[in-house]
């Protein structure tokens, strides 16, 4: 049953954000059938239900009448009547007639147990996922920011080919270096290794030339700030977002400072609060672009020594890019630069530039280098640029 509502309101929910798309491709009539087929399906369930409780009403009741009659038969009996007295009676039927109630709540106890065994089963399948295991024991105040793949594989759990084969990547502190590569070549688990989120099955990720589970969590989390193309921001003030976490370690000057130089001010002044104005949940009030420079005005004033850059300026109009480019150029500055992109122009500035395929580097070298050796690198510049 809670499964049918799931659907049902799932479904529903999608109708309304979807709106445009369902309108502007004439979708209407399909989503309206498959509203109307979940619907349909949990009104028969439910029905199920309440008839299946109807019936173990009158059951019950039937049982009880029964136990009541033989009660009365019993009571009528000479031998039995001789040692019953009137307040005897009295009793025994008033917690008969007393125990009906409870008797009848009886026929909602399925339903309710139905609910309950479905919801037990989300709530222990999240306690069953297992703590994010912190044994490290090093804490330091602030990285120099080299980084060192040594002979790194790693699988998925459930997978059965790995996602990295034997990589080998030395990046010097204060480097930019970009990875390169189609979707699911492997770049964005390179990230998920550096930062943690997985270990690592054959080899080491070296941060200073300490192997990075030998620190502490959050002293490692420390240590980077992350731009994505999926920015996600909170339900909150513009302020606090840029500020995240750390709010009364920041005066409002910081804050105003790392707003201008994400280019973010620009929007934030024209807004009738200001950094205090309430964003919404995820931004909603607010443009890719927009977040995105709320997103770097974050990682800027956090400065931490190693920046990682997650496909930050894709899907913006040419305007925000420039905008938020600028802003890139200026995070990068003195930090060790991780740049995960699928544009040539966007990464070829970079220091080293690795081209990601099938969990391997395929290629790798400066933008110059790698348009002389005229391999897939090159490849991708012509079909991209056309130079």
């Amino acid at each position: 049953m809670q499964n049918n509502m799931g659907m049902v309101t799932s479904t529903a929910e999608q109708m309304l954000k979807g709106h445009k798309e369902i309108r502007i491709f004439g979708g209407q009539k399909k989503e309206s059938e498959r509203f109307n087929y979940f619907s349909n399906f949990m009104r028969q369930q439910s029905m199920k239900i309440v008839v299946s409780s109807a019936a173990l009403d009158v059951i019950i009741q039937f049982i009880a009448s029964l136990a009541l009659a033989s009660i009365l038969y019993m009571s009528s009996l000479p031998k039995v009547m001789e040692s019953l007295t009137a307040g005897t009676i009295t009793v025994i039927f008033s917690s008969m007639i007393a125990l009906m109630r409870p008797l009848k709540s009886l026929t909602n106890v399925n339903s309710n147990f139905q609910k309950g065994m479905v919801a037990c089963q989300t709530l222990f399948s999240i306690l069953d996922i297992q703590k994010e295991q912190d044994y490290g024991f090093l804490k330091i105040k602030r990285a120099r920011g080299e980084i060192n793949f040594k002979n790194v594989t790693f699988t998925y759990p459930g997978k059965n080919q790995p996602s990295l084969k034997n990589i080998n990547i030395k990046i010097s502190a204060g480097c930019t270096i970009a990875l390169l590569g189609s979707s699911g070549s492997g770049k964005s688990t390179l990230i998920n290794l550096l930062t943690r989120f997985y270990d690592v099955n054959q080899g080491a990720i070296l941060l200073d030339n300490v192997d990075v589970k030998k620190y502490k969590l959050d002293n490692l989390r420390k240590q980077m700030a992350l731009v994505s193309q999926n920015v996600y921001l909170f339900n909150d003030t513009i302020a606090n977002n840029i500020a995240y976490a750390k709010k009364d370690i920041y005066s409002k000057q910081e804050i105003e400072q790392a707003a201008s130089m994400a280019y973010a001010m620009n929007f934030i002044i024209k807004m009738k609060n200001g950094l205090n104005t309430v964003i919404g949940e995820n931004g909603t009030l607010l443009s890719g672009g927009q977040r995105q420079r709320i997103a770097i005005a974050r990682a800027l004033l956090r400065d931490c020594p190693i920046l990682i850059l997650d496909e930050a300026t894709s899907a913006l109009d040419i305007e925000s890019e420039i905008a938020i480019q600028k802003a890139l150029n200026k995070l990068k500055k003195n930090r060790t630069s991780l740049i995960i992109a699928h544009r040539i122009s966007t990464i070829k500035k970079s220091d080293v530039i690795l081209l990601v395929e099938n969990g391997k580097i395929i290629e790798h070298g400066n933008h110059n280098e790698l348009m002389e050796r005229q391999g897939m690198y090159a490849h991708m510049h012509h079909l991209q640029l056309g130079e």
